[in-house]
């Protein structure tokens, strides 16, 4: 057995990104026996937390492996592709910029007397 991805890398929002996952997973015709939810999870307890519960009621488990990304793991993944000879064009690099920076949140916020 081996990890399948449902979907595409990117930023989500994590207590809408519950709902789509448990949807997901109930409506499949072979659902997984488990979703592991990892990263930094201080800030999302309790929406893991909501994912557990709605994946028990369909007999599947969430497993939670806070993690915090290192510089280092990036490094050593890199590494692993310099050594393959795998390398991308940096002109061709193209930001993914799925949410508003910080800054403009907080802006627009203020701006609707948030």
């Amino acid at each position: 057995e081996g990890w399948t991805r449902k979907a595409d890398d990117g930023i989500r929002l994590m207590h809408e990104w519950v709902e789509e996952l448990a949807d997901l997973a109930a409506g499949s015709n072979s659902p997984p026996g488990a979703v592991r939810i990892t990263g930094d999870l201080s800030l999302h307890e309790a929406a893991a937390d909501r994912l557990s519960g709605l994946l028990a009621e369909h007999g599947m488990v969430a497993v939670k492996s806070p993690y915090v990304m290192e510089g280092r793991a990036i490094a050593w993944l890199g590494e692993r592709r310099l050594l393959r000879g795998e390398a991308d064009e940096p002109h061709a690099f193209v930001p993914n910029y799925t949410q508003l920076a910080e800054a403009e949140v907080k802006l627009l916020a203020k701006r609707r007397g948030e």
